[in-house]
């Protein structure tokens, strides 16, 4: 519990907390603390908001960087299971949020990833947004009550929820580009393809020839991922996104290798001597 401070909170495995009506695992209210390297995982709020992190009234907090990033995953809240972020109508709260994980997490009713409430405009660069679910709307995020966040390089896909399955916006003011959402959202550069996980359920980094591989916009994002691999630029892959580097991937994970066809299997007869014969064999068509 933070009220007013300004403190680093780095290195932590915060995991298994339970608070009564909000942030289960870190509640931290006019507070522009540096939130670096923490694995929040498996926290609960009974009957409110924020079942990993509360994060109010906190304009100047900073959430994940280069070599630091947090991740926050299998948490429980009746509204944004993963954080909660909130200002009021005489102080926004504009946090910015980088390089993070939000996965796994559950709302019983608002924000299974993410709830954006009230005046809260957060920066999120280089965020993966994946496998949350809420009970009625925003799987992944719901931005309400004159909230206007900015996305840029992000992944949000494989989110569910009744109504707003990836991102939900009552506002209609958020600003997401050079994004990967499941579904479609208008925006520059945004796209709507499979990442191409290495495993949906646990491993986000792309595979090779993730549509989301130098995608995303140089100029926003930070120099390194989140697990502090530097910009790789993917030769096997043509550059779609922009800034400098034109090469940046979206999502939290930077892929360092490049991206190659895998080997071909051919099978052979058993009436046919080798694969050369089945070649030479072979017709056009």
């Amino acid at each position: 519990y933070g009220d007013g401070c300004g403190a680093m909170i780095a290195d932590n495995r915060i995991e298994d907390n339970t608070a009564s009506t909000s942030g289960g695992g870190l509640y931290l209210l006019n507070a522009p603390v540096t939130i670096l390297g923490n694995e929040i995982r498996a926290n609960r709020v009974l009957s409110g908001s924020g079942g990993g992190m509360s994060l109010i009234l906190s304009s100047g907090a900073v959430v994940g960087a280069p070599l630091a990033a947090n991740i926050f995953e299998e948490n429980h809240a009746v509204n944004g299971g993963g954080m909660y972020i909130g200002g009021s109508m005489f102080s926004a709260n504009s946090p910015t949020i980088t390089n993070v994980v939000i996965r796994n997490n559950v709302a019983d009713n608002l924000g299974g990833g993410i709830r954006c409430y009230s005046h809260c405009n957060p920066f999120i660069v280089n965020a993966t947004i994946t496998g949350n679910t809420a009970g009625t709307i925003g799987g992944g995020m719901i931005i309400s009550s004159s909230s206007y966040p900015e996305m840029w390089n992000s992944v949000v896909w494989g989110n569910s929820a009744p109504s707003g399955a990836q991102i939900f916006d009552s506002t209609g003011g958020s600003l997401i580009e050079y994004s990967d959402i499941q579904g479609g959202w208008p925006g520059l550069g945004n796209i709507d393809a499979d990442p191409a996980f290495l495993q949906p359920g646990g491993d986000h980094r792309l595979r090779s020839f993730s549509p989301a591989i130098d995608a995303a916009d140089g100029a926003a994002a930070p120099g390194r991922d989140l697990e502090g691999n530097p910009i790789h630029d993917d030769v096997g892959v043509s550059d779609t996104g922009i800034g400098t580097p034109g090469y940046v991937d979206m999502g939290a994970f930077e892929r360092q290798a490049d991206s190659v066809q895998g080997p071909v299997a051919w099978r052979v007869p058993e009436q046919v001597a080798s694969i050369q014969a089945a070649i030479d064999a072979a017709s056009d068509g």
